[in-house]
Parts: structure tokens; C-alpha cells; sequence
């Protein structure tokens, strides 16, 4: 379960004027909307866990009154345990940069969870499941072990659909940035329009899907840090999200920056625009054992990629609550377990194996 970041992320000039936005009925950037949505969807359902995922800027507010008092007072007056997890998805094998604050939360009495908390108490088993969490961690790979290589043919494929769907972007007219362009070049400086893209950025057939705006920014930004090949140019040029560097065993593995809605990601190593498709490897979803996807649906996949929890970091939820419960020790609920339900359960098996691929 997730709800709108839009009031709460550090990036809204108007945040200290939402401390308590989570109390309100609507909101601005619909984070009240959609929370109370969430809790709606809770009171007529009664889930017996929920994952729920924000930014990490939620945690700012944690006095007394709150966002974050809120949401452990609204789940707390429905019966449920809320325990809060700091979560950087880099430290759970996936190549990008997503610092965001999760919660695990727990409707103890559900008669659709029967698991007994009797062996340590709630408390016990949620601080158990943390720990066994933080043993699920994993190296990230380099992102561009996760990219596609440009000769791919969804890569090949999404370049031809863009060549035959849509003009050149530098039709696209944009207005009121070259003012601040300069200022920008100033602080760095560089003299506008001394900085040049690369040869290789500049002669690739994807360049052409590039506005004035972006190409200027690609400029200044490759300019000034060279070794940073991933730049996501859909953001103003006084804040760039730019690809970072993390030690994997002692070697240096790039990481793309946070995955958002909307955003333009530019490769300088492979000259392109990073696909949706790709967007949804790096978050973590085995997208390699889908369809191909239908290549108009790109920009959705970026969205979806955005706005999507870390698929690893959920699996990595799911598995640390099933070792963290006690599933003895509830005889209300417990039946002997008999050789027939052996049988049956040793006879999914062979369905569970994949098939090796001839």
C-alpha cells in the first residue's frame, strides 16, 4: 500500500506548511487524499499485514502531532502493530539509489492471520523480523550490468518506434529556462554554451529526442562531472539527479539516481535515453520472463517504475515475517499435521520447478 509523497517530499517549497498534513481530510499534492483512501480501503477490509512505503522525509515529522505520529495513530486505533524500517534499495541488490521509509504492519487479532505472538509477544517477533530483514541484505550490481546493450532488440525497437512516432524534439519549444541556464554555467565557471556534449551524445540517433532544454543540461552537467554517466534531464538544471558510486568489495559499482516519475534518463556511456523497460529491471521486477512489451507504453513503464515499490525489498518483507513467526505455538489454530498433507503438498513440487529453457 503506498499513498501520494507530493506534500511531504523535501522538494516542496510548501512543506513546513504540511507537518500535519496526513490529519487533513484532502490535500494539494493528494497525500491526505490518498492516505485517507488507504485507511478507507483498511476499515472495510481488514488486512492482516500491510507493507506500506513513503520518502524518507516523512520521518522529519516525528514529534508529537506529526505525519508520522498520524499514521502510527491511525493504524493503532485499528488494531494494528506498525514497525517503521529505514530502507536504501541499494542495499538490497538493486542499482539505483531509493532511500524510503517502510513500514510493516501487523493486525494482530486478524482471524485471517492465524499465527500465534504467545512465544515472545508482538514486540518480540516484529524487533525478530528486523533483524532477520537486515540479514536479507545484497550488493548492488553495476547498473550497467542491468542496461541493455544497445544492439538489444527492445532497445533497437523502442529507437525505431520513437524515429517513426515522433518529430524532432527540438520543435518542442520550451520557455523560461535560459536565464537560469546562465546563472548556472556562471557558478560553475563555464561561459554559456562553452561546454559541448560529447561526440558520441551528439551523433546518436537518440539525441534528436532531446529538447534545446536538455541538451543544454546534458552539457553543463557531463561537463562538470565526467565520471557520472546517468543523468536524469527531465529536472531543472539547479537540481540534477545524477548516477553515484557505491564499494562492492573493494571495487567501485555505478548506481543510477532514484527512479521518479517522468524522468528523462540519459546514458553518456551508451549515448540513449534509458527505456521503460529498463526502468522496471532496476526496480527489482523480473520484466526478462514477460512479453515484450508494447513499445507505446513506455512512458507508463517509466511512471510505473517511479512510483513502484522496490520488488526486492517486498520479497525480502514477505520472506523475513514467514521466519520471523513462531508457527507452533497457537493450539487454537494448530491441527496435526498428517501424511496425506505431506503427500499433497510433495506433489506441488514439480509444478513449482521452472523449466529449463531448451
Amino acid at each position: 500500500m503506498g499513498f501520494s509523497c507530493k506534500d511531504l517530499s523535501r522538494q516542496n517549497t510548501s512543506r513546513s506548511n504540511n507537518q500535519r498534513v496526513l490529519a487533513e481530510e484532502t490535500s494539494r499534492g493528494a497525500s491526505a487524499t490518498t492516505f485517507n483512501a488507504c485507511l478507507g480501503y483498511v476499515d472495510v477490509h481488514h488486512p492482516a499485514i500491510l507493507i506500506v512505503e513513503n520518502v524518507d522525509a516523512l520521518a522529519d515529522d516525528d514529534g508529537d502531532g506529526g505525519n508520522l505520529d498520524i499514521l502510527f495513530s491511525e493504524f493503532g486505533n485499528r488494531g494494528y502493530e506498525v514497525q517503521p524500517i529505514m530502507v536504501n534499495a541499494t542495499e538490497w541488490g538493486l542499482s539505483h539509489r531509493r532511500r524510503r521509509l517502510w513500514f510493516f504492519i501487523v493486525f494482530t487479532s486478524s482471524p485471517l492471520l492465524r499465527l500465534s505472538f504467545r512465544s515472545g509477544g508482538v514486540q518480540a517477533t516484529l524487533s525478530k523480523f528486523v533483524a532477520i530483514f537486515e540479514r536479507t541484505k545484497a550488493a548492488p550490481l553495476d547498473v550497467y550490468n542491468v542496461l541493455l546493450p544497445n544492439d538489444h532488440p527492445l532497445v533497437e525497437a523502442h529507437l525505431a518506434f520513437l524515429i517513426t512516432h515522433h518529430a524532432d524534439s527540438r520543435d518542442l519549444k520550451e520557455s523560461g529556462w535560459t536565464e537560469a541556464h546562465m546563472t548556472e554555467y556562471s557558478a560553475a565557471g563555464a561561459r554559456w554554451g562553452q561546454p559541448r556534449c560529447s561526440d558520441g551524445d551528439s551523433s546518436s540517433a537518440w539525441y534528436p529526442f532531446l529538447t534545446d532544454r536538455e541538451r543544454d543540461i546534458l552539457a553543463l552537467k557531463s561537463w562538470l562531472c565526467p565520471e557520472k554517466t546517468l543523468l536524469d534531464l527531465s529536472q531543472s538544471i539547479s537540481r540534477v539527479p545524477m548516477s553515484s558510486f557505491k564499494d562492492v568489495d573493494g571495487q567501485q559499482v555505478e548506481m543510477a539516481p532514484c527512479l521518479l516519475p517522468g524522468m528523462k534518463l540519459w546514458s553518456t556511456r551508451l549515448h540513449r535515453l534509458v527505456t521503460g523497460f529498463e526502468a522496471i529491471k532496476l526496480q527489482g521486477f523480473p520484466v526478462d520472463l514477460s512479453p515484450a512489451p508494447s513499445l507505446s507504453t513506455d512512458s507508463l513503464m517509466k511512471d510505473l517504475a517511479g512510483n513502484s515499490f522496490s520488488g526486492t525489498v517486498v520479497l525480502a518483507f514477505i520472506a523475513s515475517f514467514i521466519f520471523a513467526i513462531d508457527w507452533s505455538c497457537d493450539p487454537e489454530h494448530s491441527e496435526p499435521c498428517t501424511s496425506a498433507d505431506v503427500e499433497a503438498a510433495l506433489s506441488w513440487l514439480p509444478k513449482l520447478k521452472r523449466q529449463k529453457p531448451q
